[in-house]
């Protein structure tokens, strides 16, 4: 009998394409959006389907930003939630209300969270497009009908 860690990926279950453009990533983390944190079984920010972008981590290796976080002392789920940069990007996506970012957001973005790559899925998240092209400054890289793949060319610039 031989027993296997689950979920198993066999690695042509991943899109190519998705793995291709995230390439040479190095110490740099990843948003898929939506995202969203689940900080106990009565309370989550954002979305937290977070099924896929799981099983997709598993194969390219790179930290993301959001997920499921068991058991969370009441003063890092405070911290998270009064984060304002991931509380503008949550807001965004969930009610269309992009509000502006400041150079402090933008600085965190890039520099404290080190996201150099936000994945989106295409279905009904259209409007998130313009705000990370003309709010944050990404480069769209790769787009498919699934996702769209953005870069971040200003991570670790500071």
């Amino acid at each position: 009998m031989r027993l296997i860690n689950m979920p198993y990926t066999v690695a042509s279950e991943v899109p190519e394409k998705h793995l291709s453009v995230l390439e040479n990533a190095g110490n740099y983390s990843m948003l898929e959006m939506p995202f969203g944190f689940r900080g106990n079984v009565y309370e989550t920010l954002g979305s937290h389907d977070t099924g896929m972008r799981f099983y997709y981590q598993m194969k390219h290796h790179i930290p993301i930003i959001g997920g499921y976080m068991s058991m969370i002392d009441w003063k890092s789920w405070s911290t998270i939630k009064a984060d304002s940069l991931m509380q503008k990007l949550i807001t965004c996506q969930e009610t269309k209300a992009c509000e502006s970012m400041t150079e402090e957001d933008k600085e965190r973005f890039s520099n404290a969270y080190k996201i150099k790559y936000v994945t989106v899925l295409n279905r009904n998240y259209y409007y998130l497009r313009k705000y990370l092209s003309d709010e944050i400054g990404l480069v769209k890289i790769y787009e498919d009908e699934l996702v769209t793949v953005w870069q971040n060319t200003h991570v670790g610039s500071n």
